[in-house]
């Protein structure tokens, strides 16, 4: 008798790309377990403090609302893409593998600065420093107190929001083109996808995230959009923006059975259940991590190992607090001047 929760396995050839996506995907999983066990058991996992210098009260609400706000959206997004929808159907949504992803990639979001430190963020978000330190070969200054202080309870719902929210209005905006232009190639449709990311990141991120204080950046910015706190790196601008279009194509561009590239012959295996469901996680998780490495930390990490010497920008220099006590106020260390 077939259970009515679940569809019928398709027979056919193995799913060939499903299975190789999922063990990248498993090996992925693997390392960044050693790297947090190799954190939490060690000395790097310690706090950065804020001080000698303190953010101004309005940043210090800024920050710890934006904490309160990025785990309530978590919780949300938990509940409506991972949650519902497996005690309704026993199946995740691949918005919901990519919630899971997102959230698994989003420790990596320092490994740009391999090379070379060429950000820094807020260390008075609750912070215990950063796990990349323990990434093999790590090269950029760092020292127990002293390091990228990664904020848990912040940065894993704004990749949620990135892979997920604005991957899903990429989708728009490409369909639309698609219904305007039936004949749009499919690079064109990425175009339009990628103007809109880059038009909403330099809004977005410099104006407003960066103006709370929340990080800071080296390297050329549009000057228009600069201020004391807001300095929006270009390079970050081009590459969070072909991250998120590279994750937008993956979630648009699916075969005939709603498979994405890295999904493919999931539907060989059923749709429902235990297995079908954790190798198509495994998966996206390993496309999620591809995005990110071809897409930003890569063309990053090269661009700060050949050009070390960017000035830091005053608001990282002159505040203890956006310095991670890596340079600058509250250290020995002279920053990077140009």
């Amino acid at each position: 008798m077939t259970n009515p929760t679940s569809s019928p396995t398709v027979t056919g050839r193995r799913p060939t790309m499903l299975y190789a996506a999922a063990t990248v995907g498993a090996l992925l999983v693997a390392f960044e377990l050693y790297l947090l066990i190799a954190w939490v058991s060690g000395p790097n996992f310690q706090e950065v403090t804020s001080g000698p210098s303190l953010p101004p009260t309005w940043m210090q609400i800024a920050v710890r609302g934006g904490e309160i706000v990025s785990t309530l959206i978590a919780l949300v997004m938990f509940y409506r893409l991972v949650l519902a929808p497996w005690r309704r159907e026993h199946r995740l949504p691949y918005d919901g593998l990519v919630f899971i992803a997102a959230l698994a990639v989003s420790v990596y979001d320092p490994l740009n600065a391999y090379f070379h430190t060429w950000f820094a963020y807020n260390s008075y978000f609750f912070n215990r420093g950063t796990p990349m330190v323990e990434v093999p070969g790590w090269q950029s200054y760092h020292a127990p107190g002293e390091q990228i202080a990664w904020a848990p309870f912040f940065f894993p719902a704004l990749y949620a929001v990135m892979f997920v929210g604005l991957a899903a209005l990429g989708c728009m905006a490409m369909r639309q083109a698609e219904s305007r232009w039936p004949r749009l190639p499919a690079t064109a449709m990425i175009g339009i996808c990628f103007a809109l990311m880059f038009v909403l990141d330099a809004a977005l991120e410099g104006p407003i995230m960066m103006r709370l204080g929340y990080w800071e950046h080296t390297g050329w910015s549009f000057p228009f959009l600069d201020g004391y706190h807001g300095h929006n790196a270009l390079k970050n601008i081009v590459f969070v923006a072909l991250s998120v279009t590279l994750a937008a194509a993956l979630r648009y561009f699916r075969n005939d059975r709603g498979e994405t590239l890295v999904e493919r012959g999931a539907s060989r295996l059923g749709t429902t259940g235990a297995k079908v469901n954790a190798l198509r996680l495994l998966a996206v998780i390993a496309a999620i991590q591809a995005v990110l490495l071809i897409g930003y930390h890569a063309p990053v990490a090269i661009s700060t190992m050949l050009n070390p010497d960017n000035a830091w920008h005053p608001a990282m220099v002159d505040n203890s607090y956006l310095n991670d006590h890596l340079c600058g106020y509250g250290t020995p260390r002279t920053c990077p001047r140009g």
